[in-house]
């Protein structure tokens, strides 16, 4: 009986040690999710055209010509959802100058925004 219970103690400390080791791995990658989302915090404007601005709140909401809407990364793109105009734009980006510049690219559309 002392050896059923040894056993089954062993087994419970090993799943024990494989639930821990999977809730650190999944904070990890919420981690980096989360720090590259932050890289989109603030004001950014567009260089071509200065009345273009994007304003990303670190709530995931944003600002972008007087629309509202909130931020997403998605498979590795930046994504846009607007509520009035009940459409989501998809993004690749690229940051570069020290996070200081955002470029964004989506079929032909190429836009460079500089942080404010």
């Amino acid at each position: 009986m002392k050896k059923i219970l040894v056993i089954f103690g062993v087994l419970m400390l090993v799943v024990l040690m494989c639930g821990c080791t999977e809730l650190n791995g999944s904070d990890d990658s919420q981690q980096v999710e989360d720090s590259e989302m932050s890289r989109f915090v603030g004001t950014w404007q567009n260089s071509e055209y200065s009345y273009q601005t994007i304003t990303c709140f670190s709530n995931g909401s944003c600002l972008y010509l007087g629309e509202v809407g909130d931020y997403e990364l998605k498979d590795g793109k930046f994504v846009f959802n607007f509520f009035i105009l009940g459409e989501s734009f998809v993004h690749d980006y690229v940051f570069s100058n020290n996070d200081n510049t955002l470029t964004l690219t989506r079929d032909s559309y190429t836009g460079v925004f500089y942080k404010q």
